[in-house]
């Protein structure tokens, strides 16, 4: 941060500031009709805002963006509801998350600071800090490698992305990159440590990954192929077995082609070793940062039909190949502008009592796990 400063106070006339603002309101109807929630019906507003600046000088640049969130709803009251929407984001090395407003009220409001880096390029090397976002892997829907965000879009409560603290440092050369990466946070268990070498090809990109995870060692390898037939992705996971954690292996495959401009179809499948081969398991699996979803496999396909140049629609399926329940996705967006964009999701689970995408009774306290229904209607606006 010194360094930046020093940049800031001493900059040459090809200094350059880019500001922007990235907006999103949004109306959403939840349904939860076994139960899970103490309100069956939920109407809400949320409100997300990231507004900032980027300074760049040369190879060296620095951004701050403020983050402003905020929800209207019923069940912000019940802060043990399993619909709650708790505003907090995931403890991070930087405290600069404030609270606007107290707690058992409808309108949740917080300010944070969604993106505060600066990095350094040579030739060769780029090296580069802060609170920015991060993704890794390659696969599209259900990422194994990537559990920073929330991994998928059945996700319970807010699909909300905290971008994590990090320092990294890149070294390329040719076809080859090294990356090197931390992810920092209050609490030693939470950090994240990665190496990951990357060679790209004409048609073909490979990564190598070795990394600790939640005070676990494991090892990847993805790779993406492009052939006249379609895109073609594999990643996969090895998590090392330590002391009390259970060991355990993730791969997905992904396949994805255009074959008009109008039309493209997309399919991914997920296999976890950590996830139930039958459904009378679910409620005896042991708790995992390493499982997002209850069974051991998993298929996604993915229509997308544009209809017009302003207007497409997506509809996906996730399955559970384990108990046959499934999770409609689908989503209309229609662009206003280059700048302004409106939508329609659409999330629905279709499956019996004791399926996933049912609903699931816990013995003894007789609570419901369901993932309800959602209706999204919205507008984004980057300025």
């Amino acid at each position: 941060m010194l360094l930046a400063i020093l940049l800031l106070c001493s900059a040459p006339l090809r200094a350059e500031w880019d500001y922007s603002s990235d907006n999103t309101l949004m109306g959403v109807h939840r349904q939860f009709p076994n139960g899970a929630s103490r309100l069956n019906d939920i109407s809400e507003g949320q409100l997300e805002s990231l507004t900032g600046a980027r300074y760049m000088n040369g190879a060296f640049q620095f951004e701050a963006k403020a983050l402003l969130r905020s929800i209207q709803s019923p069940i912000n009251k019940y802060a043990n509801d399993f619909a709650f929407a708790d505003l907090t984001p995931p403890r991070r090395l930087m405290k600069l998350y404030a609270p606007i407003g107290g707690e058992g009220e409808e309108n949740q409001t917080m300010l944070d600071a969604g993106s505060l880096w600066a990095s350094y390029n040579t030739e060769s090397w780029q090296f580069s800090g802060g609170r920015r976002a991060m993704g890794i892997g390659v696969l599209k829907v259900i990422p194994v490698w990537n559990r920073l965000y929330p991994v998928l879009p059945t996700a319970s409560g807010y699909m909300f992305i905290n971008n994590p603290d990090i320092f990294d440092v890149r070294w390329n050369q040719g076809q080859w990159t090294i990356a090197s990466y931390s992810i920092f946070s209050q609490y030693y268990d939470d950090s994240i440590s990665a190496v990951e070498l990357i060679n790209y090809g004409d048609k073909v990109e490979n990564h190598f990954l070795l990394s600790r995870w939640w005070n676990q060692n494991t090892a990847g390898y993805s790779t993406v192929v492009d052939s006249s037939f379609g895109i073609f992705r594999l990643e996969s996971l090895l998590v090392a077995k330590e002391d009390k954690s259970k060991g355990g292996f993730q791969v997905g495959l992904g396949w994805e082609k255009a074959f008009t401009e109008k039309f493209s179809l997309l399919a991914e499948y997920y296999h976890s070793t950590y996830g139930a081969q039958d459904f009378d398991d679910y409620l005896a699996l042991t708790p995992t940062p390493f499982r997002a979803l209850l069974a051991s496999d998993y298929i996604y396909p993915q229509m997308t039909y544009k209809f017009t140049d302003f207007y497409s629609q997506n509809l996906g399926f996730l399955t559970n190949m384990i108990d046959q329940s499934f999770m409609l996705i689908a989503e209309s967006t229609y662009s206003y502008s280059d700048n302004t964009d409106f939508f329609v999701t659409l999330r629905c689970p279709f499956g019996s009592e004791g399926k996933e995408f049912g609903h699931i009774s816990v013995p003894i306290t007789s609570e419901k796990l369901e993932y309800g229904r959602w209706l999204s209607v919205g507008l984004k606006m980057n300025l």
